[in-house]
């Protein structure tokens, strides 16, 4: 999960789950709070992408208050993204085919990697090869960068066999090589990315029954693809597979 991929207006606790779990601790308390001095200090102490969460999810929680009293709310987001003067002015001006929240995630996401003088791989790299387990490759970059790795969901059971693995090495190189490409240069490339990508939404099927209780009964199926995990367990557990 990141970040830069969630839809900002969902619910609070899945929010959370893309941020650094120190902030995800108080991030659903500070969503909850309501005077406007006190969210200005709280914006001021957490990171940006905290800061951006928790405006959104304000945004949202002020325009349903607004539609129960019947008021005229006017479009606050679009494409999980806040609508902003400077947002859509930098969309409108920018040649791009993406839709609003994916081009805001391609400037995020182009951000991020400028920032660290970090290279985007192309697109048929072997960083992107199957037989990578992407949760080691971030484990490198976490270690290189200094981070503690708990704050990311990454645990000692993975930290104490990363030495194993030296081919992790190779990709971790290649992310991690400079380059001279400009904010916009790999914001292009990561929109050509987005484009190409095979990425499908999710086959979900609702069915409903009525609920003899007050509260509402709900069945949802959801076709998914294992593969990527199975082959994943066989890595990491070849004893098992014998």
């Amino acid at each position: 999960r990141t970040f830069e991929g969630v839809d900002l207006f969902s619910e609070s606790s899945y929010v959370a789950s893309t941020l650094p779990r120190r902030e995800a601790v108080y991030f659903t308390k500070f969503v909850k709070e309501t005077d406007p001095e006190k969210r200005q200090t709280i914006l001021a102490s957490v990171s940006a992408p905290t800061a951006e969460a928790l405006e959104a999810q304000w945004l949202k929680a002020k325009a349903n208050i607004d539609l129960a009293e019947g008021k005229e709310t006017g479009p606050v987001g679009q494409d999980g993204r806040i609508l902003t003067k400077e947002g859509l002015e930098a969309y409108k001006n920018a040649n791009t085919k993406l839709n609003y929240g994916d081009f805001s995630r391609s400037v995020e996401i182009a951000k991020a990697f400028t920032d660290k003088n970090y290279n985007i791989p192309d697109m048929n790299s072997d960083v992107f090869s199957p037989n990578l387990d992407y949760e080691d490759v971030k484990l490198k970059i976490l270690q290189l960068e200094g981070y503690d790795a708990k704050d990311f969901n990454i645990f000692d059971d993975r930290s104490n066999t990363l030495w194993r693995k030296p081919y992790i090495d190779g990709a971790v190189r290649e992310l991690t090589a400079g380059t001279n490409r400009t904010l916009e240069a790999n914001r292009q490339i990561i929109e050509s990315m987005l484009l190409a990508s095979n990425n499908r939404d999710p086959k979900v099927t609702m069915t409903s029954s009525v609920s003899r209780t007050s509260s509402g009964n709900t069945k949802v199926d959801i076709e998914r693809d294992d593969h990527d995990n199975l082959i994943q367990n066989m890595r990491r557990n070849p004893e098992m597979y014998n």
